[in-house]
């Protein structure tokens, strides 16, 4: 029974004394333009060694890394995907495509934080090794 009351308080503890150890909501993409990398940018909280940083067509010719291919990561507003891909290539999130991708389409969804203008998000595409 002791044993039981220490674990009941020691989880009381935590649960009303819990904090936000990170929060991050990699801020708002710029407007797409080859000049700003098509509103990409790098994270300071991808780990070394891990992941390679996924440029645009402004900064590359390679399709893995343009389209945030396996092993690959952005820092990105969702509706710019797209542009920055190499032209003929696309990069869906909507589940069903209704019109053929074209340069410089706006295929994507907002994000789902209402009211904020090209939220930024941490896209990350993991490889299977």
């Amino acid at each position: 029974m002791k044993k039981l009351l220490q674990t009941v308080i020691i989880l009381l503890f935590s649960i009303n004394y819990a904090q936000t150890v990170f929060l991050d909501d990699f801020g708002t993409s710029a407007t797409p333009t080859a000049a700003n990398d098509y509103g990409r940018k790098t994270s300071p909280y991808v780990p070394a060694n891990s992941f390679t940083y996924g440029t645009s067509k402004a900064n590359s010719t390679s399709y893995d890394v343009t389209n945030i291919n396996n092993s690959y990561y952005a820092v990105v507003a969702p509706e710019f995907i797209y542009s920055g891909v190499l032209p003929g290539y696309y990069f869906w999130t909507f589940a069903t495509p209704t019109t053929t991708p074209f340069e410089g389409a706006n295929r994507y969804a907002e994000d789902h934080t209402a009211g904020d203008v090209n939220g930024a998000v941490l896209a990350v595409n993991a490889s299977l090794l």
